[in-house]
């Protein structure tokens, strides 16, 4: 397959999110032209229609699949539940304006195959929020456990795909998932140094490597079959000034880089956007060798204006 089919299969990046306070990049440096590191960024107010999903939950649209069962029930008391489900998801979608979500994801391999299944990944979580945004006010870590079933139940999957996926709010929380993907690191500005978080860090197995033990991932395999445990949501606040550094395997194993050079790239650059720190750690990351495909995201909060 050439290079040009191949990057067609994929969806496109996604807008870079713009949110208050925040300066959001990232970069991918694949090992030959192309690679299995890839990002995806989801900027939910430009690329869903919050606005009309959350008047059509006000209007009753969705009545038929939010509700609970109003059986025996009087006409008061039922118009109240059926105005406060309403209010409440309709407000968890409008949420959404002041989030952006992050998918990294970092398939074994650089070839054609890495490719695809990268593009059917995020084809999949792209659809998977479709569904699950409009009716539930979130992207639920269910959408993880269901992903992962069905890479696992696919004929001939034979590479697993380490995953990252975080939603960043204005606020300067940080929820996230991770399968088999290292832990964040931040720059604190307050204390001018660099912590890697790995006391707060879960991470799972990669999406593919075994079924869900999640009751709602339906699909079965054979006894022998191995269950993982379910993915976990992990919790970060970064404060103005702070810089938090998400990024894949390739640069984990670049431990000397990880080790001497990052920590003072970010404290020599903390008044530098996050693209300008991106291109600075590319331009030294490129002097050493290496022998994988490197990505990395930069969330970077802002001292709020008076």
């Amino acid at each position: 397959m050439s290079l040009e089919i191949s990057r067609k299969v994929a969806p496109k990046t996604g807008k870079l999110p713009e949110l208050d306070n925040l300066d959001i990049y990232g970069t991918v440096i694949p090992l030959l032209e192309e690679g299995g590191d890839r990002i995806t960024w989801i900027s939910f107010k430009d690329r869903y229609p919050l606005d009309k999903w959350s008047e059509n939950v006000l209007e009753g649209g969705k009545d038929h699949i939010i509700l609970p069962a109003l059986e025996n029930i009087s006409e008061d008391i039922k118009t109240e539940i059926i105005n406060n489900y309403r209010s409440n998801l309709s407000n968890k979608i409008l949420e959404h304006k002041k989030k952006a979500g992050i998918a990294m994801t970092d398939v074994a391999g650089h070839n054609d195959e890495a490719l695809i299944i990268n593009a059917a990944f995020h084809q999949s979580l792209l659809n998977g929020i479709l569904d699950h945004l409009p009716i539930r006010g979130e992207v639920p870590v269910a959408l993880f456990e269901n992903l992962n079933t069905r890479f696992k139940s696919t004929d001939d999957f034979k590479s697993s795909l380490a995953l990252l996926y975080g939603e960043i709010s204005e606020s300067g929380n940080f929820r996230y998932i991770a399968a088999n993907t290292h832990e964040p690191i931040l720059y604190s500005a307050q204390y001018d140094t660099m912590l890697r978080l790995k006391k707060t860090h879960n991470s799972a197995l990669p999406i593919g490597f075994a079924l869900s033990s999640y009751s709602g991932a339906d699909e079965t395999g054979s006894e022998s079959d191995i269950i993982k445990p379910p993915y976990e949501i992990n919790e970060i606040d970064i404060s103005p000034g702070d810089i938090l550094l998400l990024y894949s395997d390739g640069l984990y194993d670049h431990e000397i880089y990880l080790e001497n050079n990052l920590e003072k790239i970010l404290s020599e650059n903390t008044e530098k956007s996050s693209e300008e720190i991106c291109q600075i750690m590319k331009q030294d990351i490129l002097k050493s060798q290496r022998d994988d495909d490197i990505s990395y995201t930069i969330i970077k909060k802002h001292h709020q204006k008076l």
